[in-house]
This record gives structure tokens, sequence and C-alpha cells, in this order.
């Protein structure tokens, strides 16, 4: 995650990058800098202020997670099947 933002209709917004594979909404996904398991409702593009939903964001995109509860700037996710650490 590189950046976290509070929006007053979403909550806290995460933007990240995804390095490979791809990300789904409700994926499960885990905070390896935090140890917490991560599970986003919504995946977002972001244009300026606009934002528009996405079905999955795959490797190379930068997108907007939304509902995550312990990610911060940072932080580091990978798949919830993932060993990385």
């Amino acid at each position: 995650a590189f950046k976290v933002v509070f929006d007053a209709h979403m909550g806290d917004l995460v933007y990240v990058r995804c390095y490979s594979g791809f990300i789904a909404p409700k994926a499960a996904l885990v905070n390896t800098t935090r140890d917490a398991k991560e599970r986003p409702t919504k995946i977002l593009q972001a244009a300026a202020d606009d934002y528009q939903d996405l079905a999955e964001a795959s490797a190379g995109d930068i997108c907007v997670l939304v509902g995550l509860k312990n990610t911060r700037t940072g932080d580091t996710l990978v798949a919830g099947g993932d060993k990385h650490k």
C-alpha cells in the first residue's frame, strides 16, 4: 500500500499496485507487515476524484481497495494462500 486516505462515504481507501497475479473483491489477502487477514469489499480505479468499480485488478494495475481495516501506508499485502513474508 503506497497511500491511504479517508473518504466520508467509503471509509479508508487503500491505494496499491498489483505486482503479480490479480486481486478480486472479497479475495483473501494477508497483510504481512501487521500479520493481519484482510478482505477488500470493492476494487476501484481512481481518476482524480472519480472512481470506477473494477471486477479485478491484474499485474501492473494501480487500484484502490475499499474495506481494509488494518492496512496502512507502507504495508505489504499478499494473496491469502501465499507464504511470503
